[in-house]
């Protein structure tokens, strides 16, 4: 008999062998619990979705045995005794062999279920390329490599990590959202941007910290970010949020998906969704406009960050090889987790994404229909900047440690947001051997010793990831 336990993801039971070995293992580490930094919150109130046949899982993980090797015997309703009709025998043969054969074929439609349920689970892990693997085209590196660097007033000693260096510092959301006048009032730079250049945002100390990435040299991109805004706001009515939220940091609906790890859970795992929401998401994942903006988001991710590029990758593969239940969003990103912000209105308020990966990007795509010079601007406090933002750009940011929000679009105006995301955690995860904090502690008092000396410079070394500039603006 398989045992169970129960855990706090809406009262489900998880099957302890419907996970591979090594995420079974974390969950046996309720003797040690160490909370510290590494305990944060990273993603609050996401859950980790189990699996939905854990009787096939279970098969599949379960350790062979020359016993288990063979089919288990089944016992078949006692046959009648034969009656005083002319050939009694055969009519009791051919009603026996009916049920047999009736049997047999139950078992065929079951074994073909589970069967299809595994192709189609190689399909997904075969969809996941390798995404250090790529690399961008001559012509795509031609475009990249017209960029005009921007310097700001901010630096890198004004972004907020936690002293673990794994995520970043909790900040107060900022609930009043001034618009474009009173930030430039209060002394902000304004930036105008129509979204066909490249600008670096360079801090004092000379980081690439923020990328205002060009659109593609393409005259059907604008068009196609139309469709794919109507997709998002088509979707949005056909989901059922109920009491999800509406956001903490806007009055809108949002929704993630993806692989993560935090807010309780004991390892990585895919964001869990009721059905209806989940067939809705998926169909988006689809979509070949959302496809192609993740296909030039990964473009512009390597050509302008390929050290950290390579990072997210490499990281993303660990997780993959360590936990095969866990799904890509789309083939060959290097992130594992998107979050869509649903119309019509889609702007934030002033906040850090502190869960995330503080040394790492987030992409950020806006879609919809206002004007770009009178609202929807990117407003980034720390680098004191306010940024014009056009539908159908995209704009790379460290969202764990900048602070970032918009200015409200106006009214009878629709404006969408849509974000990939790594949190935190899950590259701990990775580093400390596919297992927790907890389970390092219990394991080895010499890994642990290591590890915490590593904090002190943990943050130093992960600003590496980030481009520097000369003093004549080029990359170094």
């Amino acid at each position: 008999m398989v045992s169970t336990r129960r855990r706090n993801y809406d009262s489900v039971i998880i099957t302890k062998a419907a996970l591979p070995e090594l995420v079974r293992a974390a969950m046996e580490e309720e003797a040690v619990r160490v909370f510290d930094d590494e305990d944060e919150d990273e993603l609050d109130g996401w859950d980790l979705e189990l699996p939905e046949d854990a009787a096939a899982y279970d098969a599949m993980y379960a350790p062979l045995s020359p016993s288990s090797s063979t089919p288990t015997s089944r016992t078949s309703s006692p046959v009648p005794p034969p009656q005083t009709t002319s050939n009694p025998s055969s009519g009791t043969k051919r009603k026996a062999s009916g049920k047999k054969r009736s049997k047999s074929e139950n078992d065929k439609a079951r074994d073909k279920k589970k069967s299809k349920a595994k192709r189609q689970r190689k399909a997904e892990a075969q969809q996941q390329q390798p995404p250090h693997l790529y690399e961008p085209s001559a012509y795509a590196l031609a475009q990249a490599a017209d960029v005009h660097p921007i310097t700001t007033a901010g630096s890198t000693a004004s972004l907020s990590v936690c002293k673990t260096g794994w995520i970043g510092k909790r900040r107060k959301v900022e609930a009043v959202d001034p618009d474009l006048a009173t930030h430039i009032a209060q002394g902000r730079e304004l930036i105008k941007w129509d979204g066909t250049t490249t600008h670096p945002l360079v801090s004092k100390d000379g980081y690439k910290l923020a990328l205002l990435a060009r659109k593609p040299n393409d005259p059907t991109w604008d068009a196609s970010m139309v469709e794919l805004a109507k997709a998002l706001e088509d979707a949005q009515g056909k989901m059922n949020f109920g009491a999800m939220r509406v956001d903490r940091r806007g009055n809108f609906n949002t929704i993630a998906a993806g692989v993560s790890y935090g807010g309780g859970q004991k390892c990585p795992g895919n964001l869990k969704h009721t059905v209806q929401n989940r067939r809705v998401v998926e169909e988006l994942l689809q979509n070949p406009h959302m496809k192609r903006m993740v296909g030039y988001t990964r473009s512009m991710f390597r050509i302008h960050f390929p050290e950290m590029y390579d990072e997210y990758s490499k990281n993303l593969q660990s997780l993959h090889a360590d936990n095969p239940l866990l799904r890509p969003l789309f083939a060959g990103s290097p992130w594992p987790a998107v979050s869509i912000n649903f119309p019509p209105n889609a702007y934030t308020h002033i906040h850090t994404d502190a869960g995330n990966k503080p040394n790492g990007l987030c992409p950020i795509y806006c879609l919809g229909d206002f004007d770009y010079t009178k609202g929807g601007h990117l407003v980034l406090p720390d680098l004191n900047v306010v940024i014009e933002f056009p539908p159908g750009a995209l704009i790379f940011i460290p969202s764990a440690t900048l602070r970032h929000g918009n200015i409200a679009v106006r009214p009878g105006e629709t404006r969408t947001s849509w974000t990939q995301y790594a949190a935190g955690g899950l590259f701990r995860w990775t580093e400390y051997g596919n297992m927790s904090w907890a389970s390092l502690v219990a394991k080895s008092t010499k890994r642990r010793d290591a590890e915490l000396a590593k904090r002190s410079t943990r943050w130093q070394e992960g600003l590496k990831l980030f481009p520097k500039f000369s003093l004549n603006e080029e990359d170094v």
